[in-house]
């Protein structure tokens, strides 16, 4: 099954990634301190991105976590595609700070996500909250949010947050909204 192949991966991976740490230990510590070392730094780093991007794919949240240190800790950087991953799994298990961090994470680290990010944040902020109007409104300052940190809303940015309003009956809401949508250039896309 993929569930016992996603299991193997997981386990080789982190046996492969020991095993590097300790050849690195072994030559004097500090990864390219000694000649030869760098390769194997690159190697290890490769590793943990490779378990980082795993434990994403398998919503494994600690997981995340743990190897997201492990690779910083390495000199490494994970990719854009696994930081966006990260923050949808995240958004998607409904933990906004979670997600929050790792948009933060991406713009410390200058790994431009566009839209998307955010766009996941919205769509779980959209669906939770202590009532509709509450988490319509919480989507509707997460988009305004958006451009004071340099992303611009897409189309999708503004659906999201239009459907809930019209979801919680709130039309004046989308009226407004919609004008802003005009205002910023951002077509309808349907």
């Amino acid at each position: 099954s993929s569930a016992a192949s996603g299991e193997l991966g997981l386990e080789l991976a982190a046996s492969w990634a020991a095993r590097r740490e300790e050849a690195i230990r072994s030559t004097g510590g500090a990864p390219g301190k000694f000649e030869g070392c760098s390769a194997l730094a690159a190697e290890t780093r490769i590793a943990y991105g490779t378990l980082l991007d795993l434990c994403v794919a398998r919503a494994d949240i600690k997981g995340v976590e743990a190897w997201y240190a492990r690779l910083m800790a390495a000199g490494g950087v994970p990719e854009p595609r696994t930081v966006l991953k990260a923050v949808r799994a995240f958004a998607k298990d409904g933990d906004i700070p979670g997600a929050e961090r790792w948009l933060r994470r991406a713009q410390k680290l200058g790994l431009e996500l566009g839209a998307s990010g955010h766009n996941a944040v919205l769509a779980a902020l959209a669906k939770q909250g202590s009532g509709c109007s509450d988490a319509a409104k919480q989507a509707e300052q997460w988009l305004c949010r958006m451009p004071k940190e340099g992303v611009d809303p897409d189309v999708t940015s503004f659906n999201i947050v239009l459907n809930a309003f019209a979801r919680c009956g709130m039309l004046g809401d989308v009226e407004g909204l919609v004008e802003e949508m005009s205002a910023r250039g951002v077509e309808p896309d349907a």
